[in-house]
């Protein structure tokens, strides 16, 4: 048996998602090789229904990439959140050991998620508060 590799898993903040990416968690979630993503994708689905907002998965397949639908807060946090976190749970558990995460601005809470501090739930509550708090005009505040 190999030794296992270590990484070092930085989490992207606001703006990584752009009109390249439209489509990415639909790839994601039919790639064999990210057999947990399924189900990050609908723990996300579910409850952004809870909350009465469009689904990570219908922003996701728009046709077109929007800046009023993919980078306003409310959408653009819990859409980047979900995508960063299937990334996470993508990576190979017998071949790499997460040694540490980092992140910028929103990254920040991706972080927790990824470092086990929060669970899938809970760390897209705090996603989801932090974006939907700049409508009310903090864009860039943070809730540390």
């Amino acid at each position: 048996m190999s030794e296992l590799r270590r990484a070092l898993v930085v989490c992207p903040g606001r703006g990584t998602y752009t009109a390249a990416e439209l489509g990415y968690l639909s790839r994601r979630v039919a790639d064999p090789r990210c057999s947990h993503v399924p189900e990050i994708v609908a723990a996300a689905d579910k409850f952004r229904q809870e909350v009465e907002s469009k689904t990570v998965t219908e922003i996701d397949a728009a046709e077109r990439f929007s800046a009023v639908l993919h980078m306003s807060g409310p959408n653009a946090g819990p859409l980047i959140f979900t995508c960063s976190a299937a990334d996470f749970v993508s990576i190979p558990k017998e071949q790499f050991e997460t040694v540490a995460v980092c992140g910028n601005s929103m990254g920040w809470y991706t972080s927790l998620f990824a470092a086990g501090v929060f669970g899938f739930k809970d760390a897209l509550k705090l996603v989801d508060t932090m974006s939907k708090s700049q409508q009310n005009g903090l864009v860039g505040g943070q809730l540390i």
